[in-house]
């Protein structure tokens, strides 16, 4: 599912701002929920981990990825542009 996700989203607007990936999850997550977010976050190598349910990008396209795929579980999502203040 990654992998698909990624490739959908080839040519799509990016743009290299931070962003935050905030996603609540309904009930226990599937363990391919994971896999797959590990697959995007290795692939485009610019999103890390702040809390359980908030990954930091590093821009627009692996945002939007994040967001897709845990919609696609059911997720609840919202993507913020994120600025660095400290």
């Amino acid at each position: 599912m990654a992998y698909t996700i990624l490739k959908d989203l080839e040519g799509t607007e990016d743009n290299e701002e931070n962003h935050l990936v905030l996603y609540d999850l309904k009930g226990h997550p599937s363990e391919y929920f994971y896999k797959n977010l590990h697959r995007i976050m290795d692939s485009r190598g610019d999103a890390k981990r702040i809390q359980a349910s908030t990954i930091e990008c590093g821009s627009l396209r692996t945002a939007k990825a994040i967001h897709q795929l845990a919609e696609n579980y059911g997720a609840h999502v919202l993507i913020y542009r994120a600025e660095l203040v400290k």
